[in-house]
């Protein structure tokens, strides 16, 4: 069992419903080692009303990573055959997919749709457990990068900065690809016509960009529309950010040739970036999916007496004994309610529930306490700011956020975009130097500590605190 007093990585507790991280699971802890010779490391996924945490043994996680990273991402001819393996089973998957619609669902018979459901399903495994390759890989990444620097400069005052260099991916991550395309927009607005006709095209493009876990949804044109108004101040910037990503990079490349980095060490550098780009374009389509699987399960709710809630609580086999007509009763409502969790031990994907499952979440979901200063690793450096506190743990709570406060989170995702822009710095439970709050907070140029462990139990809404991405810390000055 992973030692909760040990050191952790625990991404979460976010939004989030069982049924698309068991699809995750059942890939990653089933199928990858059958595919990939390496298991990962014993893990908890805990859900518990409608939130998920992961835990892992950090030190276990860096070492599955570390080889992993070796086989798959360092070997190039390795990892050109797990590419052309995920290249082709995403497309499989997408060209299955891109023809659904509620209508054409609805249209077929139980027969057939049982059948185009189990495809789905298989088709949705061999996406992740290729896909799952570079998340695993960047793991082991970061930590060889961090040796690199320590053996180079020790842990002297420089280092954070360059660490942050060394692990800023060549390419605009997603998020900041459509803000640079919804910007060009603008230059069309003196024609109407056009400018309606591309901005529709954008979000036909990009309706998904506020999926996750736990919903999707279809952002309207009002959407983009009001996201136009409110970054059309930055559309002078569009080429000063194209021209800052290359700076980075000839800084990067500097940086490289400064600490006299042989072979094998940039070859490390080089694969990291590879696999921190790869991981990003992956959670795109993540969050794309994520909308064909609500249709798929909006379809089977108009099919059965469960509702769309109580489906993305079932487990896939339920899903397909409930397609069989098979009663499945209080299961889903209970696990909503309820601690439940998956387990890995290394060898088999098993579920905990009830006591014992309640048991173990407290050991990793801490209480409040009271501690003056928290750490945690520097992702994006800034100068050292003062703010007050507002503690962001679900999507509904981001209405009470204000611009110029410090936002405090367990960790972020796309709805968050909004709120990380408007922030004077970004603190994180959870993550690492290639999480979504690293990558989006070296884009928007905001201070940005992850893997704070407790920041949002120790701090409350109002604290004033001051926040050095020099030391890495956050201290509380007052309440």
């Amino acid at each position: 069992m992973i030692n909760p007093n040990s050191e952790l990585y625990q991404w979460g507790p976010i939004r989030g419903r069982i049924l698309p991280l068991y699809y995750y699971s059942q890939a990653v802890f089933k199928e990858y080692p059958k595919t990939y010779q390496f298991f990962w490391p014993e893990t908890y996924f805990i859900f518990h009303k409608n939130y998920i945490t992961w835990v892992n043994s950090e030190a276990e996680l860096k070492k599955s990573g570390r080889e992993n990273f070796y086989r798959w991402m360092m070997n190039k001819k390795n990892r050109q055959k797990v590419e052309i393996a995920y290249k082709k089973a995403t497309k499989e998957l997408f060209v299955w997919q891109i023809r659904f619609s509620l209508k054409y669902l609805d249209s077929l018979s139980d027969a057939d749709f049982l059948q185009t459901f189990k495809k789905w399903q298989k088709l949705l495994i061999q996406f992740w457990v290729h896909g799952a390759v570079p998340e695993i890989c960047n793991w082991g990444g970061e930590k060889l990068v961090a040796d690199i620097l320590t053996r180079k400069i020790g842990q002297s005052e420089n280092f954070n900065a360059y660490y942050e260099l060394l692990t800023v991916p060549a390419q605009l991550s997603f998020y900041q690809e459509e803000e640079i395309e919804l910007l060009k927009i603008l230059q069309y607005k003196r024609q109407p016509d056009l400018f309606q006709n591309k901005l529709k095209q954008h979000q036909q493009k990009y309706f998904w960009l506020l999926n996750n876990y736990y919903q999707s949804k279809i952002l309207s044109l009002n959407f983009f529309k009001n996201k136009l108004k409110v970054i059309r101040d930055d559309n002078d910037k569009i080429t000063s950010r194209i021209n800052q990503r290359r700076l980075i990079i000839k800084n990067k490349t500097k940086l490289i040739k400064q600490l006299k980095l042989n072979v094998q060490e940039r070859a490390i550098i080089e694969s990291l970036d590879y696999g921190i780009c790869w991981q990003d374009k992956r959670k795109a389509l993540i969050l794309q999916i994520d909308y064909y699987l609500d249709l798929l399960l909006k379809s089977i709710a108009r099919r059965t007496i469960y509702s769309l809630n109580e489906l993305k609580s079932f487990l896939p086999a339920e899903i397909i004994a409930v397609l069989n007509n098979k009663k499945i009763s209080g299961i889903a409502l209970a696990r909503q309610c309820k601690y439940f969790i998956f387990y890995y031990d290394n060898k088999n994907l098993k579920f905990i529930v009830d006591q014992r499952a309640k048991v173990i979440a407290g050991r990793f979901i801490k209480s409040s306490e009271y501690i003056k200063q928290i750490k945690g690793l520097v992702v994006s450096q800034g100068d050292k700011v003062q703010g007050r506190v507002r503690i962001i743990k679900s999507f509904q709570q981001l209405k009470n956020f204000k611009a110029g406060e410090i936002l405090v989170t367990p960790m972020t995702s796309p709805e968050y975009i909004v709120a990380m822009r408007q922030a004077k710095a970004i603190i994180t439970d959870g993550g690492s130097m290639t999480c979504h709050a690293a990558i989006v907070s070296r884009e928007l140029k905001v201070p940005c500590i992850v893997n704070a462990k407790t920041a949002t139990f120790v701090l409350k809404n109002g604290d004033l605190v001051s926040v050095d991405t020099k030391e890495g810390s956050v201290t509380r000055l007052s309440k």
